[in-house]
Order: structure tokens, then C-alpha cells, then sequence
């Protein structure tokens, strides 16, 4: 009994490892989805602006 309650810790060990990694790979892909849509904004605004220019007869920027 004792050598199966020492298996079932490993595994729940191995497993919170496997948590921790899992929450540190989902923390950087959320970091890096907040810098792609900073620079979606700014494509988004810099597209709105040459619209602007080019509809009142300017060349785009």
C-alpha cells in the first residue's frame, strides 16, 4: 500500500510539473497574442489614414 501511495504522489508530481509548463507555454502565447494585436491596431490605423489621405485627394503616408 505504501509503494502505491508513493506511485500516485510521483504521478500527481509529474503531473503538476507538467501544469506548471503547460501555464507558462499558455502565459507567453497570451503575451504574444497581446503584441500581435497591438500591431493589428496600428496596421488598422495606418490603413484608416491612407483611406483619409487618398479620399481628400492627398498621397498616402
Amino acid at each position: 500500500m505504501f509503494e502505491s501511495l508513493m506511485s500516485n504522489l510521483r504521478r500527481v508530481l509529474l503531473l503538476q510539473d507538467k501544469l506548471d509548463g503547460i501555464s507558462k507555454d499558455i502565459n507567453e502565447i497570451q503575451g504574444d497574442l497581446k503584441d500581435h494585436e497591438k500591431r493589428l491596431m496600428r496596421i488598422e490605423l495606418l490603413i484608416e489614414m491612407g483611406f483619409k489621405a487618398q479620399s481628400r485627394g492627398l498621397p498616402p503616408e
